[in-house]
């Protein structure tokens, strides 16, 4: 493994389960040691504990409109003018494991909003 872990890898570890055990151990000692991606780590795993403790009437049955459109604007957003090539290498990395990182978290959400509904229905 070569410098920070990426979106996925941090989306796995904090999931947790079989995702979490399918990742290498160097991933998860790189999370431990690294101020870095255990701050990113943590984020997510707020975001899992959040959505997974979600009850069914804790979420309106549909999104205020447009959140959906939101989401998906932040997930196409990118840097407008990175400085140098190495930089520019660099944030496309990081905007890939961030969208990764927003859409499991958007996943979860919309997995507790189907719960929700059906639920009522």
């Amino acid at each position: 493994m070569n410098g920070h872990l990426d979106g996925a890898e941090l989306a796995d570890l904090a999931l947790g389960g079989p995702a979490a055990q399918a990742v290498a151990l160097a991933a998860r000692d790189h999370a431990a040691a690294c101020g870095r991606c255990a701050q990113e780590l943590l984020g997510l795993r707020r975001a899992v504990r959040a959505a997974r403790s979600l009850e069914p009437g804790d979420v309106p049955a549909e999104p205020p409109p447009g959140v959906r459109a939101a989401v998906l604007r932040g997930l196409h957003a990118g840097p407008v003018r990175p400085p140098c090539r190495a930089a520019a290498g660099r944030a496309r990395l990081r905007a890939a494991g961030a969208r990764r990182a927003v859409l499991i978290v958007f996943t979860l959400a919309v997995a507790a909003l189907a719960v929700a509904f059906a639920a009522t229905h």
